[in-house]
């Protein structure tokens, strides 16, 4: 029988047997829901082991061990993330060291504490980063050295009692698979018992057991979270998003919708419209040299110059380099650095991708967006692109 939380979307590996991807989401958005697998996993995210939640910080690296049920939610602010798996089984081979610390990962006979907080892992894990998403050429036996690093550190600072860990009952059947695929539909525990053959009362405690709530909190939970996605990325009107997320009636919606979030759809909507304003115009009056010195000082922390930020600057604008230097000098604002570009490059329309956790591309508001094109630009950058493909 198949595994209700496994995931079962094949998970296709490069050279280095690593997988890895960034990925956001906006306030309280689930990012992904209830699964396992058996793989190995790391990122950066609020997370909920079964009945455990952890708030993970800036810096910090989440651990996930394979068969570990695990859920991701964004924080009040939203999340931008990175995500690395590997099956730690392909790193296994005939030594000792690997019989005495890989083979029990991969028998769920040994595990590590959900949070990571020392330097020592966070130094690894960046230099990992920069080994996958780096300059071509890195060599892929790079990054699966640092892979047999990051184990070895977690076991150093992070063991775990096996016991401690919620591993994933096997026998559970596919019933949070068939949940998130269904949860707009009319389900309930006594119609997915039927389905899967379980007394509804076996049911609700096993599935509370394995979660940490019921199964009729989890269908609201999840129903209310994609109803707030729609409300913050689609124009639809109210009554149109309730019934889609599997609530027959507004009110009804309305009210559990203020009682989870504390406004009402129609308040959230314009909560949303407010605070992206507000915090715009925050962005706009900020200082430019200030600004622009934090956006250089991220390329130069890792490894690229003060004159390749020039460089792009100038592709983007049409700003001379005697127009940076003196505008540096002055107390023109952000807002205002762009608002009198002198020559906003066509082929800035070229750039798309997630940069501060949102999507350039999707930016609505133009002033906003061609600010997120130059932090998109630094950020390639910092990342070992080359300039050739910077400059589209």
């Amino acid at each position: 029988m198949l595994d209700a939380y496994k995931e079962l979307t094949p998970v296709v590996y490069g050279e280095n047997a690593i997988k890895y991807l960034k990925s956001g989401g906006g306030p309280k958005e689930v990012c992904f829901p209830l699964h396992w697998h058996e793989r190995m996993e790391s990122g950066e995210l609020e997370l909920y082991f079964g009945k455990e939640h952890e708030s993970v910080l800036t810096g910090h690296t989440a651990v996930v061990s394979p068969g570990m049920l695990h859920r991701g939610v964004a924080g009040l602010m939203g999340v931008s993330y990175h995500t690395i798996m590997f099956d730690v089984e392909k790193f296994c081979n005939e030594t000792a060291a690997s019989r005495r610390y890989l083979s029990p990962i991969c028998k769920y006979k040994a595990g590590f504490l959900h949070i990571a907080a020392q330097p020592e892992i966070k130094e690894v894990m960046d230099r990992l980063l920069r080994a996958l998403t780096g300059s071509e050429g890195i060599n892929p036996l790079v990054a699966i050295g640092i892979i047999y690093e990051v184990i070895g550190l977690l076991y150093q600072y992070c063991p775990s009692d096996s016991g401690m860990l919620h591993w994933t009952d096997k026998g559970f059947g596919r019933v949070v698979e068939y949940i998130n695929a269904n949860y707009a539909d009319r389900i309930t525990a006594r119609s997915i018992s039927q389905k899967f053959g379980y007394n509804e009362t076996y049911l609700c405690r096993r599935f509370k057991a394995a979660t940490g709530i019921t199964v009729m909190k989890y269908i609201k939970v999840l129903r209310l979270e994609q109803a707030q996605k729609l409300l913050r990325t689609t124009e639809e009107e109210v009554g149109d998003i309730a019934w889609k997320c599997g609530f027959p009636e507004v009110g009804y919606f309305s009210n559990c919708f203020k009682k989870n979030f504390g406004y009402t759809p129609s308040e959230f909507r314009k909560l949303k419209e407010m605070r992206i304003n507000m915090d715009n115009e925050k962005v706009y009056q900020m200082n430019f040299s200030k600004v622009y010195q934090l956006l250089v000082d991220k390329a130069v922390k890792k490894g690229r110059t003060r004159d390749e930020v020039y460089e792009v600057t100038r592709w983007l604008t049409g700003y001379s380099q005697a127009g940076l230097e003196e505008l540096l000098e002055s107390t023109l604002t952000y807002g205002d650095f762009f608002r009198n570009a002198p020559q906003l490059n066509e082929n800035r329309k070229l750039i798309k991708g997630v940069v501060c956790g949102v999507r350039v591309e999707e930016i609505e508001e133009p002033l906003m967006r061609e600010i997120r094109y130059l932090d998109k630009l630094v950020d390639e950058l910092a990342k070992g692109k080359s300039m050739d493909k910077i400059l589209r």
